[in-house]
């Protein structure tokens, strides 16, 4: 009907009259990005499962290794044992280190881990390649770089190229839940928020109680490719 068609959204939405604004003009990345993200919800069937991870033994892990590289100027973020425990699961759980291709399912050889990281022209999503043969030095030295040269604008088109599971950390700004969307073809996306203090429950202890370390991850899952018991495994395998 002709009130029907008069609500229908149109493709720029009007200002309201006397509304200030400013129009930003999209760079070919973020269109790129848009475009892609804006078919992954309706095409993907996505699906979502969270673990709380104790992060007391990875934390003092992560001290001892950045007291021997702090000559080495190196040091070793959150992030960057996400990113090595994430190609390490998928090594152990290749199903999730697939991608959807209509008449078969695409399993890869090598772990390659896409990065959000936030820069004044938007979010851009940097790949470390084969990240499941390096150390955490170097993913921590590579990790480094690719942040500096997407602040920077540096990036270059191989930079962004072939990808096969992703990594997004909200954790530094205090979020607590993040059931984020698959990147496709990708099969798999790791949503990782802040850790946090937690009493449990110790009976060894004259309180009855203990401070923990918990952090919670997220996987976002294509349903075609990872079933529950892929994506229960993959998160066991991750913690």
């Amino acid at each position: 009907s002709r009130d029907v068609a008069s609500a229908a959204p149109t493709a720029t939405a009007p200002a309201g009259a006397g509304i200030k604004y400013t129009d930003i003009p999209l760079t070919s990345l973020r269109q790129s990005l848009a475009e892609l993200l804006f078919r992954a919800k309706p095409t993907v069937p996505h699906w979502y499962f969270s673990v709380d991870i104790k992060m007391d033994a990875a934390m003092k892990l992560r001290e001892e290794f950045n007291r021997a590289l702090q000559k080495d100027n190196i040091k070793i973020s959150v992030n960057d044992l996400v990113i090595k425990a994430t190609a390490l699961a998928c090594t152990k759980v290749p199903q999730a280190n697939s991608s959807w291709q209509e008449t078969f399912i695409r399993q890869y050889k090598s772990v390659n881990v896409c990065m959000s990281v936030d820069t004044p022209r938007g979010v851009v999503i940097p790949v470390v390649l084969a990240a499941e043969k390096k150390g955490l030095a170097s993913i921590s030295e590579e990790t480094r770089s690719l942040a500096l040269k997407a602040r920077d604008n540096k990036l270059q088109p191989q930079d962004f190229e072939g990808g096969t599971v992703s990594v997004t950390n909200v954790g530094m700004i205090g979020v607590t839940s993040f059931p984020g969307m698959v990147n496709p073809p990708q099969a798999c996306m790791v949503g990782v928020c802040c850790t946090k203090d937690i009493l449990v429950p110790d009976e060894v202890s004259s309180l009855g109680h203990r401070r923990v370390k918990m952090m919670s991850v997220s996987l976002s899952c294509d349903h075609r490719v990872v079933d529950e018991e892929v994506a229960v495994h993959w998160l066991h395998h991750f913690k």
